[in-house]
Protein backbone atom coordinates (compact mmCIF):
# COMPACT_ATOMS: atom_id res chain seq x y z
CA UNK A 1 0.00 0.00 0.00
CA UNK A 2 2.63 2.09 0.87
CA UNK A 3 4.29 1.53 -2.32
CA UNK A 4 1.65 2.53 -4.18
CA UNK A 5 0.88 5.01 -2.13
CA UNK A 6 4.75 6.68 -3.15
CA UNK A 7 4.00 5.74 -7.01
CA UNK A 8 0.28 7.89 -7.05
CA UNK A 9 2.30 10.58 -5.25
CA UNK A 10 5.12 10.82 -7.53
CA UNK A 11 3.12 10.82 -10.90
CA UNK A 12 1.04 13.38 -9.25
CA UNK A 13 4.34 15.19 -8.61
CA UNK A 14 5.09 14.47 -12.44
CA UNK A 15 1.98 15.29 -13.95
CA UNK A 16 1.77 18.93 -12.05
CA UNK A 17 5.35 20.32 -12.84
CA UNK A 18 4.45 19.12 -16.39
CA UNK A 19 0.89 21.16 -16.36
CA UNK A 20 3.27 24.30 -15.07
CA UNK A 21 5.72 24.02 -17.70
CA UNK A 22 3.11 23.68 -20.22
CA UNK A 23 1.42 26.53 -19.11
CA UNK A 24 4.74 29.00 -18.67
CA UNK A 25 5.54 27.85 -22.20
CA UNK A 26 1.90 29.30 -23.53
CA UNK A 27 2.01 32.15 -21.68
CA UNK A 28 5.51 32.98 -23.17
CA UNK A 29 4.75 31.90 -26.31
CA UNK A 30 1.77 34.33 -26.14
CA UNK A 31 3.48 37.22 -24.98
CA UNK A 32 6.36 36.79 -27.68
CA UNK A 33 3.95 36.51 -30.44
CA UNK A 34 2.29 39.88 -29.55
CA UNK A 35 5.22 42.03 -28.75
CA UNK A 36 6.54 41.05 -32.11
CA UNK A 37 3.65 41.41 -34.33
CA UNK A 38 0.97 44.26 -32.43
CA UNK A 39 1.95 47.51 -32.58
CA UNK A 40 -0.75 49.51 -30.62
CA UNK A 41 -0.75 53.32 -32.72
CA UNK A 42 -3.89 53.61 -34.04
CA UNK A 43 -4.12 56.93 -34.90
CA UNK A 44 -3.64 58.50 -37.95
CA UNK A 45 -4.30 61.90 -37.39
CA UNK A 46 -1.35 65.03 -37.02
CA UNK A 47 1.14 62.39 -37.15
CA UNK A 48 4.45 64.57 -37.17
CA UNK A 49 7.75 62.46 -38.55
CA UNK A 50 11.15 63.36 -36.39
CA UNK A 51 13.84 64.89 -38.65
CA UNK A 52 15.83 62.16 -40.51
CA UNK A 53 19.27 61.61 -39.33
CA UNK A 54 20.55 62.19 -42.87
CA UNK A 55 19.02 65.70 -43.09
CA UNK A 56 21.88 67.16 -41.23
CA UNK A 57 24.25 65.28 -43.58
CA UNK A 58 23.03 66.93 -46.40
CA UNK A 59 23.83 70.49 -45.97
CA UNK A 60 26.83 72.36 -43.92
CA UNK A 61 26.15 72.75 -40.50
CA UNK A 62 25.93 76.03 -39.26
CA UNK A 63 28.36 77.38 -35.92
CA UNK A 64 25.15 78.14 -33.75
CA UNK A 65 22.91 75.06 -32.41
CA UNK A 66 19.44 76.49 -33.99
CA UNK A 67 16.06 74.97 -33.06
CA UNK A 68 13.52 73.66 -35.54
CA UNK A 69 10.19 75.56 -36.10
CA UNK A 70 7.39 73.70 -36.77
CA UNK A 71 4.75 76.09 -38.72
CA UNK A 72 1.08 73.82 -39.91
CA UNK A 73 -0.66 75.35 -42.86
CA UNK A 74 -4.25 76.37 -42.34
CA UNK A 75 -6.62 76.41 -45.89
CA UNK A 76 -6.00 79.67 -48.08
CA UNK A 77 -2.47 79.52 -46.46
CA UNK A 78 0.71 80.03 -49.38
CA UNK A 79 4.22 80.18 -48.97
CA UNK A 80 4.97 83.72 -48.67
CA UNK A 81 2.59 83.95 -46.17
CA UNK A 82 4.07 81.29 -44.11
CA UNK A 83 7.48 82.98 -44.55
CA UNK A 84 6.21 86.40 -43.22
CA UNK A 85 5.58 84.83 -39.77
CA UNK A 86 8.85 83.21 -39.62
CA UNK A 87 10.38 87.02 -40.25
CA UNK A 88 12.45 85.20 -43.16
CA UNK A 89 12.88 88.15 -46.12
CA UNK A 90 10.62 87.46 -49.41
CA UNK A 91 14.04 88.10 -50.94
CA UNK A 92 14.75 83.92 -49.72
CA UNK A 93 11.13 82.71 -50.94
CA UNK A 94 12.47 84.62 -54.44
CA UNK A 95 15.81 83.34 -53.97
CA UNK A 96 14.83 79.70 -53.40
CA UNK A 97 11.99 79.26 -56.34
CA UNK A 98 14.13 80.93 -58.89
CA UNK A 99 15.04 78.69 -61.43
CA UNK A 100 13.71 75.61 -59.39
CA UNK A 101 11.99 72.64 -60.94
CA UNK A 102 10.75 71.72 -57.68
CA UNK A 103 9.31 75.20 -57.29
CA UNK A 104 5.47 74.32 -58.24
CA UNK A 105 5.53 71.27 -55.60
CA UNK A 106 6.66 74.21 -53.29
CA UNK A 107 3.81 76.28 -53.93
CA UNK A 108 1.10 73.68 -53.64
CA UNK A 109 0.12 74.19 -49.90
CA UNK A 110 -2.51 72.01 -48.45
CA UNK A 111 -4.12 72.75 -45.18
CA UNK A 112 -2.52 70.47 -42.42
CA UNK A 113 1.14 70.34 -43.64
CA UNK A 114 4.56 70.90 -41.19
CA UNK A 115 6.86 72.23 -42.86
CA UNK A 116 9.96 72.75 -40.89
CA UNK A 117 12.60 75.49 -40.73
CA UNK A 118 15.77 76.15 -39.22
CA UNK A 119 16.64 79.56 -38.80
CA UNK A 120 19.72 81.56 -38.31
CA UNK A 121 19.72 84.95 -37.77
CA UNK A 122 16.57 85.87 -39.40
CA UNK A 123 17.86 83.61 -42.17
CA UNK A 124 16.85 80.25 -43.74
CA UNK A 125 19.46 77.84 -43.20
CA UNK A 126 16.86 74.50 -44.24
CA UNK A 127 13.53 74.40 -44.77
CA UNK A 128 11.84 70.95 -44.46
CA UNK A 129 8.24 70.60 -47.14
CA UNK A 130 6.34 67.04 -46.38
CA UNK A 131 5.40 65.57 -50.20
CA UNK A 132 3.57 62.47 -48.88
CA UNK A 133 4.13 60.16 -46.09
CA UNK A 134 7.99 58.69 -47.33
CA UNK A 135 8.69 61.58 -49.40
CA UNK A 136 9.67 65.59 -48.43
CA UNK A 137 11.50 68.62 -50.28
CA UNK A 138 15.29 69.37 -48.40
CA UNK A 139 15.90 73.10 -48.95
CA UNK A 140 19.59 74.19 -48.15
CA UNK A 141 22.10 77.06 -48.21
CA UNK A 142 24.71 76.57 -50.16
CA UNK A 143 26.70 80.12 -50.37
CA UNK A 144 24.39 82.23 -51.75
CA UNK A 145 22.13 79.90 -53.22
CA UNK A 146 19.54 77.64 -51.90
CA UNK A 147 19.58 73.82 -53.09
CA UNK A 148 16.10 71.93 -53.63
CA UNK A 149 16.37 67.92 -53.14
CA UNK A 150 13.66 65.25 -53.05
CA UNK A 151 14.48 62.80 -49.63
CA UNK A 152 13.04 59.39 -48.65
CA UNK A 153 12.13 58.45 -45.26
CA UNK A 154 12.34 54.99 -44.31
CA UNK A 155 9.25 52.70 -44.14
CA UNK A 156 9.11 49.98 -42.76
CA UNK A 157 5.93 47.43 -43.29
CA UNK A 158 4.89 45.22 -40.29
CA UNK A 159 2.09 42.98 -39.96
CA UNK A 160 -0.64 44.14 -37.51
CA UNK A 161 -3.65 42.75 -35.38
CA UNK A 162 -6.83 43.96 -34.40
CA UNK A 163 -10.19 42.59 -33.25
CA UNK A 164 -13.61 43.76 -31.79
CA UNK A 165 -16.88 43.04 -31.20
CA UNK A 166 -20.01 44.49 -32.79
CA UNK A 167 -21.45 47.29 -30.38
CA UNK A 168 -23.78 48.99 -32.44
CA UNK A 169 -23.10 48.93 -35.94
CA UNK A 170 -19.94 47.90 -37.59
CA UNK A 171 -18.90 51.68 -38.38
CA UNK A 172 -20.01 52.87 -34.96
CA UNK A 173 -17.71 50.22 -33.43
CA UNK A 174 -15.10 51.15 -35.80
CA UNK A 175 -15.15 54.63 -35.04
CA UNK A 176 -15.23 53.70 -31.20
CA UNK A 177 -12.11 51.78 -31.11
CA UNK A 178 -10.81 54.05 -33.82
CA UNK A 179 -10.36 51.58 -36.32
CA UNK A 180 -9.30 53.54 -39.89
CA UNK A 181 -12.63 53.29 -42.48
CA UNK A 182 -10.29 52.07 -44.77
CA UNK A 183 -9.85 48.70 -43.18
CA UNK A 184 -13.83 48.26 -42.92
CA UNK A 185 -14.07 49.05 -46.97
CA UNK A 186 -11.78 46.39 -47.19
CA UNK A 187 -13.59 43.78 -45.21
CA UNK A 188 -16.95 44.44 -46.27
CA UNK A 189 -15.93 44.51 -49.76
CA UNK A 190 -14.22 41.06 -49.42
CA UNK A 191 -17.54 39.12 -47.66
CA UNK A 192 -19.60 41.38 -50.60
CA UNK A 193 -21.16 38.05 -51.42
CA UNK A 194 -21.06 36.32 -48.13
CA UNK A 195 -22.90 39.07 -45.30
CA UNK A 196 -25.27 41.97 -45.84
CA UNK A 197 -23.69 43.83 -43.46
CA UNK A 198 -26.66 46.27 -43.76
CA UNK A 199 -28.79 43.63 -42.22
CA UNK A 200 -26.88 40.54 -41.26
CA UNK A 201 -24.69 42.10 -38.81
CA UNK A 202 -25.44 42.04 -35.08
CA UNK A 203 -24.37 42.92 -31.50
CA UNK A 204 -21.86 40.30 -29.87
CA UNK A 205 -20.40 39.67 -33.80
CA UNK A 206 -16.80 39.35 -33.67
CA UNK A 207 -13.91 40.18 -36.05
CA UNK A 208 -10.11 39.96 -36.57
CA UNK A 209 -7.72 41.34 -39.16
CA UNK A 210 -4.00 40.68 -40.08
CA UNK A 211 -3.35 43.87 -42.56
CA UNK A 212 -0.62 45.42 -43.86
CA UNK A 213 1.14 48.60 -42.11
CA UNK A 214 3.59 51.46 -42.51
CA UNK A 215 5.81 52.58 -40.49
CA UNK A 216 8.42 55.16 -40.29
CA UNK A 217 11.04 55.57 -37.04
CA UNK A 218 8.19 53.17 -35.23
CA UNK A 219 4.77 55.56 -35.97
CA UNK A 220 2.38 54.18 -38.12
CA UNK A 221 1.60 56.18 -41.07
CA UNK A 222 -0.20 53.85 -43.34
CA UNK A 223 -2.48 50.89 -43.39
CA UNK A 224 -2.35 48.63 -46.57
CA UNK A 225 -4.03 45.44 -47.65
CA UNK A 226 -5.71 42.90 -45.38
CA UNK A 227 -3.75 39.93 -45.51
CA UNK A 228 -6.49 37.81 -43.43
CA UNK A 229 -9.94 38.09 -42.23
CA UNK A 230 -12.32 36.35 -39.85
CA UNK A 231 -15.91 37.36 -39.12
CA UNK A 232 -18.17 35.67 -36.33
CA UNK A 233 -21.68 35.70 -36.25
CA UNK A 234 -23.83 33.51 -33.63
CA UNK A 235 -23.90 30.69 -36.26
CA UNK A 236 -21.35 31.17 -38.46
CA UNK A 237 -17.40 31.99 -39.10
CA UNK A 238 -16.38 33.60 -42.60
CA UNK A 239 -12.42 33.36 -42.97
CA UNK A 240 -10.94 34.81 -46.48
CA UNK A 241 -7.09 35.32 -47.48
CA UNK A 242 -5.50 37.17 -49.37
CA UNK A 243 -3.75 35.91 -52.77
CA UNK A 244 -2.12 38.03 -55.45
CA UNK A 245 -2.21 36.27 -59.16
CA UNK A 246 0.23 36.09 -62.04
CA UNK A 247 -1.53 39.48 -63.23
CA UNK A 248 -0.32 41.16 -59.94
CA UNK A 249 -4.06 41.48 -58.61
CA UNK A 250 -4.92 40.40 -55.09
CA UNK A 251 -7.77 38.01 -54.94
CA UNK A 252 -9.78 36.80 -51.52
CA UNK A 253 -10.35 32.90 -51.11
CA UNK A 254 -11.17 30.32 -48.43
CA UNK A 255 -8.50 28.89 -46.42
CA UNK A 256 -9.52 25.80 -48.67
CA UNK A 257 -9.09 28.14 -51.92
CA UNK A 258 -12.47 28.65 -52.85
CA UNK A 259 -13.44 31.93 -54.35
CA UNK A 260 -15.10 34.50 -51.77
CA UNK A 261 -16.16 36.31 -55.29
CA UNK A 262 -18.55 36.33 -58.35
CA UNK A 263 -16.52 36.28 -61.48
CA UNK A 264 -18.11 39.32 -62.93
CA UNK A 265 -19.46 42.44 -61.87
CA UNK A 266 -23.14 42.82 -62.59
CA UNK A 267 -23.07 46.35 -64.60
CA UNK A 268 -20.14 47.63 -66.23
CA UNK A 269 -20.69 51.46 -65.08
CA UNK A 270 -22.25 53.27 -62.62
CA UNK A 271 -25.46 54.36 -64.06
CA UNK A 272 -28.92 56.71 -62.90
CA UNK A 273 -31.41 53.88 -64.22
CA UNK A 274 -32.23 51.73 -66.45
CA UNK A 275 -33.68 53.34 -70.02
CA UNK A 276 -34.36 49.89 -72.19
CA UNK A 277 -34.67 46.74 -70.46
CA UNK A 278 -33.75 43.35 -71.84
CA UNK A 279 -36.13 41.68 -74.24
CA UNK A 280 -37.45 39.08 -76.56
CA UNK A 281 -39.11 41.88 -78.66
CA UNK A 282 -39.38 45.73 -78.15
CA UNK A 283 -40.34 48.78 -80.05
CA UNK A 284 -36.44 50.27 -81.30
CA UNK A 285 -36.77 53.75 -80.13
CA UNK A 286 -35.17 54.45 -83.21
CA UNK A 287 -36.04 52.88 -86.05
CA UNK A 288 -39.68 51.91 -85.05
CA UNK A 289 -40.12 48.38 -85.07
CA UNK A 290 -40.36 45.84 -82.75
CA UNK A 291 -37.13 43.34 -82.43
CA UNK A 292 -35.25 41.78 -79.89
CA UNK A 293 -33.43 43.91 -77.24
CA UNK A 294 -30.41 41.79 -76.13
CA UNK A 295 -29.15 43.41 -73.16
CA UNK A 296 -29.65 46.45 -70.61
CA UNK A 297 -29.32 50.34 -71.35
CA UNK A 298 -27.82 51.77 -68.77
CA UNK A 299 -28.32 56.06 -68.74
CA UNK A 300 -25.45 57.77 -67.44
CA UNK A 301 -23.86 61.15 -68.44
CA UNK A 302 -21.79 61.28 -71.78
CA UNK A 303 -18.23 60.61 -70.50
CA UNK A 304 -18.71 58.39 -67.59
CA UNK A 305 -15.88 55.58 -67.56
CA UNK A 306 -17.27 52.26 -68.51
CA UNK A 307 -15.26 48.91 -66.91
CA UNK A 308 -14.67 45.41 -68.08
CA UNK A 309 -17.48 43.31 -66.00
CA UNK A 310 -14.89 40.27 -65.90
CA UNK A 311 -11.21 38.97 -67.08
CA UNK A 312 -10.75 38.15 -70.48
CA UNK A 313 -9.46 39.28 -73.71
CA UNK A 314 -11.13 41.76 -76.25
CA UNK A 315 -12.42 39.78 -79.18
CA UNK A 316 -13.29 43.05 -81.04
CA UNK A 317 -13.14 46.70 -80.41
CA UNK A 318 -14.08 49.12 -83.15
CA UNK A 319 -17.59 50.39 -85.13
CA UNK A 320 -20.15 47.95 -85.40
CA UNK A 321 -23.11 49.17 -86.85
CA UNK A 322 -26.34 49.79 -84.37
CA UNK A 323 -24.26 49.16 -82.01
CA UNK A 324 -21.74 52.22 -82.45
CA UNK A 325 -18.18 52.21 -80.45
CA UNK A 326 -18.38 48.57 -79.41
CA UNK A 327 -16.43 46.27 -77.56
CA UNK A 328 -16.94 42.55 -77.32
CA UNK A 329 -14.94 40.53 -74.38
CA UNK A 330 -14.51 36.85 -74.39
CA UNK A 331 -14.50 35.52 -70.52
CA UNK A 332 -13.81 32.14 -71.58
CA UNK A 333 -15.44 29.31 -73.54
CA UNK A 334 -18.70 29.57 -71.57
CA UNK A 335 -18.80 33.47 -71.14
CA UNK A 336 -18.72 36.93 -73.16
CA UNK A 337 -19.93 40.38 -72.97
CA UNK A 338 -20.94 43.14 -75.13
CA UNK A 339 -20.62 46.96 -74.38
CA UNK A 340 -22.17 49.67 -76.69
CA UNK A 341 -23.05 52.92 -78.00
CA UNK A 342 -19.13 54.32 -76.58
CA UNK A 343 -17.98 57.68 -77.52
CA UNK A 344 -14.28 56.35 -76.96
CA UNK A 345 -12.34 53.90 -76.22
CA UNK A 346 -9.79 53.98 -73.79
CA UNK A 347 -6.33 55.20 -75.34
CA UNK A 348 -3.72 51.72 -75.62
CA UNK A 349 -6.47 48.75 -76.37
CA UNK A 350 -6.96 47.21 -79.23
CA UNK A 351 -8.22 43.28 -80.11
CA UNK A 352 -6.24 40.24 -78.71
CA UNK A 353 -5.51 42.49 -75.45
CA UNK A 354 -6.25 40.91 -72.01
CA UNK A 355 -8.47 43.20 -69.55
CA UNK A 356 -8.92 42.93 -65.99
CA UNK A 357 -12.41 42.84 -63.89
CA UNK A 358 -12.92 46.39 -62.83
CA UNK A 359 -10.36 48.01 -65.87
CA UNK A 360 -11.61 50.82 -67.98
CA UNK A 361 -12.34 50.15 -70.95
CA UNK A 362 -14.20 53.02 -72.67
CA UNK A 363 -16.64 56.16 -71.92
CA UNK A 364 -20.50 56.27 -72.22
CA UNK A 365 -21.36 57.79 -75.38
CA UNK A 366 -24.42 57.89 -77.97
CA UNK A 367 -22.64 56.53 -81.01
CA UNK A 368 -24.97 53.92 -83.59
CA UNK A 369 -28.69 53.88 -83.07
CA UNK A 370 -28.94 55.21 -79.45
CA UNK A 371 -31.56 58.28 -78.62
CA UNK A 372 -29.80 59.42 -76.15
CA UNK A 373 -26.08 58.65 -73.97
CA UNK A 374 -26.01 55.01 -72.39
CA UNK A 375 -24.16 51.77 -71.98
CA UNK A 376 -25.35 48.86 -73.86
CA UNK A 377 -24.55 45.96 -71.79
CA UNK A 378 -25.31 42.04 -73.20
CA UNK A 379 -23.80 39.23 -70.92
CA UNK A 380 -23.50 35.84 -73.27
CA UNK A 381 -23.48 31.93 -71.99
CA UNK A 382 -22.64 29.74 -74.84
CA UNK A 383 -23.07 32.28 -77.42
CA UNK A 384 -26.91 33.31 -75.99
CA UNK A 385 -27.74 36.68 -74.89
CA UNK A 386 -29.15 36.09 -71.08
CA UNK A 387 -30.89 39.03 -69.38
CA UNK A 388 -27.82 40.74 -67.62
CA UNK A 389 -30.35 42.00 -64.46
CA UNK A 390 -30.66 38.68 -63.28
CA UNK A 391 -28.59 36.06 -64.39
CA UNK A 392 -26.78 34.28 -62.02
CA UNK A 393 -23.59 35.15 -61.56
CA UNK A 394 -21.12 31.93 -61.14
CA UNK A 395 -18.78 32.44 -58.91
CA UNK A 396 -14.61 33.23 -59.57
CA UNK A 397 -12.43 30.32 -59.97
CA UNK A 398 -10.81 28.61 -57.25
CA UNK A 399 -6.76 28.81 -56.90
CA UNK A 400 -5.24 27.63 -59.78
CA UNK A 401 -3.39 23.95 -59.23
CA UNK A 402 -0.22 25.47 -59.88
CA UNK A 403 -0.41 27.94 -57.01
CA UNK A 404 -2.07 25.36 -54.52
CA UNK A 405 0.55 24.24 -51.92
CA UNK A 406 1.86 27.44 -51.65
CA UNK A 407 -1.53 28.95 -50.87
CA UNK A 408 -2.19 26.08 -48.55
CA UNK A 409 0.97 26.89 -46.26
CA UNK A 410 0.35 30.53 -46.43
CA UNK A 411 -3.46 30.17 -45.25
CA UNK A 412 -2.14 27.75 -42.72
CA UNK A 413 0.20 29.92 -41.10
CA UNK A 414 -2.36 33.20 -41.46
CA UNK A 415 -5.24 31.50 -39.89
CA UNK A 416 -2.39 30.10 -37.53
CA UNK A 417 -1.56 33.88 -36.37
CA UNK A 418 -4.60 35.44 -36.36
CA UNK A 419 -6.24 32.62 -33.73
CA UNK A 420 -3.22 33.05 -31.69
CA UNK A 421 -3.95 36.68 -31.64
CA UNK A 422 -7.40 36.65 -30.80
CA UNK A 423 -6.85 34.00 -28.25
CA UNK A 424 -4.21 36.22 -26.57
CA UNK A 425 -6.45 39.01 -26.72
CA UNK A 426 -9.77 37.54 -25.18
CA UNK A 427 -7.53 35.56 -22.32
CA UNK A 428 -6.49 39.30 -21.58
CA UNK A 429 -10.10 40.55 -21.45
CA UNK A 430 -11.00 38.01 -19.33
CA UNK A 431 -8.04 38.76 -17.12
CA UNK A 432 -9.32 41.79 -16.48
CA UNK A 433 -12.58 40.67 -15.81
CA UNK A 434 -11.53 38.50 -13.13
CA UNK A 435 -9.19 41.33 -11.59
CA UNK A 436 -12.12 43.75 -11.98
CA UNK A 437 -14.12 41.52 -10.04
CA UNK A 438 -11.88 40.22 -7.23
Amino acid sequence: MIGNHNTNRKKFISNKKLYLTTIIFLTFAILFFVLKFNKNSISYNDIEIPIPDDTFASAPTTDEVNDWITITTKPKDTLGKIFNQTEISSGTLQNILKNNPHAKQLTQIKPGQNIQFLINNKALDKLIFPLNISQFLLVYREGDKYITKVKERKVEIHNDFLTATIEGSLYRTAKRLNIPYKLMQQMTKIFEWNIDFSKDIKEGDQFSLLYKASYIDDIKVNTGEILAVEYKTRNKTHQAIAHTDIYGSTVYYTPNGESLQKAFNRYPVKFSHISSSFSRGRMHPVLKYVRPHKGVDLAAPMGTPIYATGDGRIRYIGPSGGYGNMIEIVHNKMYSSVYGHLSRFQRGLSRGDHVKRGQVIGYVGQSGLADGPHCHYEFHINQVAQNPTTIRLPLADSIPSREKNIFNAKAKQLIASLNLYTESKLADARNKNSYNTG
